[in-house]
């Protein structure tokens, strides 16, 4: 299972996604430069097995996501977590743990600018 992924503005494919302390990893290979500011993790195409991430996570269908601030997704096919809010457009089959409000069968913003 492959997917396509936006971050910072470039393109990546791969099933599992990592961001920790500026540094990003694609099926566990450590892509080359830092990011800063901003953060913005997109899922455009397909699902992923997992993203983790210190950031905000705006994701499709993924197996397992963490983020550490807040998760905008459609389907989880297992577990989630969040140091924010949980915001699901569609199911989740497994647990949800969120420091923030969890709302689901909601309409995702489509841009990072359409967030409130």
């Amino acid at each position: 299972m492959t997917a396509k992924i936006e971050i910072d503005g470039r393109t990546f494919a791969g099933s599992s996604v990592t961001i920790r302390d500026n540094r990003l990893s694609i099926d566990d290979i450590v892509q080359p430069g830092e990011l800063h500011g901003v953060i913005e993790v997109r899922i455009v195409e397909g699902s992923v097995l997992s993203v983790e991430s210190d950031r905000t996570i705006f994701a499709n269908d993924v197996q397992v996501a963490s983020a550490g601030e807040t998760l905008f997704c459609h389907d989880v096919t297992g577990s989630i977590s969040a140091g924010g809010a949980v915001i699901v457009a569609g199911n989740v089959s497994g647990d949800i743990q969120a420091l923030g409000p969890v709302l689901a069968h909601v309409q995702l913003p489509q841009t990072r600018a359409e967030t409130p």
